[in-house]
């Protein structure tokens, strides 16, 4: 069981993402893992309250890029992340949307380079969805020595037929957990599912909330 202190959460503030939802996901992380690193990053030009409560209440990280998920840039999103998390060294690291609400401590890791909530199992599609995805931190390493983040194959399209809407396709944008995805099958790096933590596609309804249930999303209101 890993304790506190071998975990960091990093959650990254888009510029759409108010203060009560923000508030709302930190409170909810300090509730449960006390003693854990919290870093936002603010991916944008985010609202001035939003940014004095991350620097009285996390590591505040201001992103000199305001369009990192562009496809042309590879996974230069990813790479950011990455890197900041060697800041701490801890085991886990832990990739937390704002619309994310944690509910209490897990049981159990498991012992492979991400977990969380697995959908398309299966299917060329699989993917653990963000919201809530414990990566290893001996398998950020890897992925960072392998260049991956910075090489040319995330640059293109291939990678992504099948894997991805075609919506994103249109936007020259970025896909962080089919990319994240694609990396790991590359270094053959293992996944699984987590029943334990519970991120949807869709609004999640609190007042189906179960015991077991350690992490939910998605929140878009508060």
């Amino acid at each position: 069981m890993a304790k506190n202190k071998d975990i960091q959460f990093i959650l990254t503030v888009a510029d759409h993402e108010p203060l009560g939802m923000v508030k709302r996901c930190v409170d909810s992380i300090k509730a449960h893992y006390e003693g854990s690193i919290i870093l936002t990053i603010a991916d944008g030009e985010i609202a001035k309250d939003v940014v004095d409560f991350c620097r009285a209440n996390t590591v505040f990280f201001q992103s000199e890029h305001l369009k990192r998920k562009q496809r042309d840039l590879g996974a230069a999103w990813w790479e950011r992340f990455f890197l900041l998390s060697r800041i701490y060294k801890t085991k886990w690291v832990v990739k937390i949307d704002a619309d994310t609400i944690v509910h209490g401590k897990i049981s159990y890791f498991p012992a492979v380079a991400m977990f969380g909530t697995v959908l398309e199992k299966g299917f060329i599609n699989e993917h653990v969805i963000g919201g809530f995805q414990f990566i290893l931190s001996n398998s950020i390493a890897l992925i960072l020595h392998s260049g991956l983040c910075t090489g040319e194959a995330l640059k293109g399209l291939e990678w992504m037929q099948g894997t991805v809407g075609q919506d994103y396709i249109d936007r020259g944008e970025l896909s962080t957990d089919h990319s994240l995805m694609f990396m790991l099958r590359k270094l053959n790096l293992q996944w699984a599912s987590h029943r334990e933590i519970c991120i949807t596609s869709s609004e999640f309804d609190l007042s189906t909330l179960q015991s077991w249930m350690k992490a939910t999303h998605k929140h878009k209101f508060w």
